[in-house]
């Protein structure tokens, strides 16, 4: 999943940007509008470094909504991405 939190505009995404943000990067998994980064900041609270939030920020989501990394750089692997699919 995507959490889109503002258009090229400054504004909350309509549909249409969140369809042109899956289908210029060929994404097969939902991109969802994100309007004030309601949603983000409640995965990045803890994530703060030096007052800072670094976007992009990436995190992994498991069962039950646990975060199981956090990679602000450089993205998370795809190892570990296949290490935490479902059996």
């Amino acid at each position: 999943m995507t959490l889109i939190s503002e258009n090229n505009s400054g504004s909350t995404p309509s549909v249409g940007d969140l369809d042109y943000w899956a289908d210029n990067f060929g994404l097969t998994f939902p991109v969802l509008s994100d309007g004030g980064t309601a949603i983000a900041w409640s995965y990045m609270m803890n994530e703060i470094t030096d007052g800072m939030i670094y976007m992009p920020n990436m995190q992994l989501i498991g069962p039950g909504m646990e975060v199981i990394a956090v990679n602000e750089y450089s993205g998370i692997s795809a190892s570990l991405i296949e290490a935490n699919l479902p059996d």
